[in-house]
């Protein structure tokens, strides 16, 4: 009986292989073996088979995974590979990735010198690269290195407002705000239009310092002088700002002022600073806009327990009960009285624990998986 005769893979079709390859590890195997099988069921020598015609998505689709499963020593052994390729060279947005890469695993090192190769591999350094390189070395604390790099960037292009976005951001974050004010300064004697990325990092180190004061004026000059509407972040930040010093009433007409400009109260990055009543605010506004995400709940509760806002179970059990009301789902026949809740495919799972005035919080990472008959769940100790 004849040999079942495989197709070979083209390079297309390996692209799109590799694309649904979930496993780092299988991806690399695929990519560096397209064609096993149809090798072994076929009559010709191996040593005389042409070699297979990589496309630079290949390369860029396995360079992507590999980054991200931080299996560098395996994703420079392919950048070696793409560096002998002569049918194309790569494009910039592959060594943007991998500078990334190694600052995400704190190998600032790596990133420069993925910066400093990209000629060897034919590819053009612009303001794009050099960007993802200052922003690597910001998030890694390298702000010296950072400086350096800076200084010797007229030999890539002009700074862009991402470039001046993260000297600031830099700046900021090693405490030197003086210097963040000089930055946002020079970039618009430069011609540069601030962002609000340029606004939001601002107001932010201004409220963690408490000079509420100047982060209002900026918050209106970036309105009325550069016409930059505040997003969630820029309120976020003002509201956590204004609950650090106990003005609750400035607090509750930011998040009235939001609502107005039809923004989405982010009440999840609220929940470990604010007070109970704005929180509580917070969730009804959202619960009218339909956009309540379970997290939301799991902060909330977390709130209320672990900083034991409420003086007993009784008032943990009223709680838990007005926040499902606020929200865009009813868990049907529950029984919070006798520690009881019924689970739906959408819900989250609360359970009482009066002896320690806490409420167990359990979210299901495969919610859409969970099916939607489940009984009863018995009270459970925290």
């Amino acid at each position: 009986m004849k040999p079942v005769k495989v197709k070979p893979i083209s390079p297309f079709r390996l692209s799109s292989l590799l694309r649904l390859q979930k496993d780092p590890n299988l991806a690399l195997h695929l990519f560096q073996n397209p064609n096993s099988n149809s090798n072994s069921n076929s009559n010709t020598n191996p040593t005389k088979a042409k070699p297979f015609r990589y496309t630079l998505v290949s390369y860029d689709l396995i360079i992507t995974k590999l980054g991200r499963a931080k299996m560098f020593d395996e994703m420079e052994r392919i950048l070696d590979q793409l560096k002998h390729e002569t049918r194309f060279s790569p494009t910039e947005i592959i060594f943007c990735n991998v500078i990334s890469f190694y600052a995400r695993a704190r190998l600032p090192d790596r990133a420069v010198l993925t910066f400093f190769r990209m000629p060897d591999f034919r590819c053009h350094r612009t303001v794009k690269s050099l960007n993802s390189l200052l922003n690597g070395l910001c998030n890694c604390g390298e702000f010296r290195k950072l400086r350096e790099m800076f200084l010797g960037f007229h030999k890539y292009g002009t700074p862009d407002a991402c470039t001046y976005n993260i000297l600031i951001k830099a700046c900021c974050r090693s405490g030197r705000l003086e210097d963040a004010r000089y930055v946002f300064d020079e970039m618009q004697r430069r011609g540069v239009c601030p962002s609000v990325v340029t606004f939001g990092t601002l107001i932010h180190q201004l409220c963690l310092n408490f000079r509420l004061e100047e982060a209002f004026k900026l918050k209106n000059d970036m309105m009325r002088v550069y016409g930059v509407m505040p997003n969630a972040f820029v309120y976020t930040s003002l509201i956590k700002g204004v609950c650090g010093i106990g003005e609750l009433s400035l607090a509750f007409k930011l998040k009235e002022e939001m609502v107005r400009n039809k923004l989405k109260l982010n009440s999840t990055v609220l929940c470990h600073e604010v007070n109970l009543e704005l929180l509580l605010s917070v969730l009804d506004s959202l619960g009218k806009g339909n956009f309540i995400v379970v997290d939301t709940w799991k902060m909330a509760v977390d709130m209320v327990c672990k900083k034991n806002m409420l003086s007993n179970s009784s008032d943990i059990i009223d709680t838990l009960k007005s926040l499902i009301e606020m929200g865009p789902y009813c868990p049907g026949k529950s029984d919070l009285d006798d520690h009881k809740v019924k689970v739906h495919a959408d819900d989250l799972i609360f359970l009482d624990c009066t002896s320690n005035l806490t409420v167990g919080i359990f979210l299901n990472h495969h919610l859409s998986k969970v099916d939607p008959s489940v009984d009863v769940i018995d009270k459970y100790t925290v």
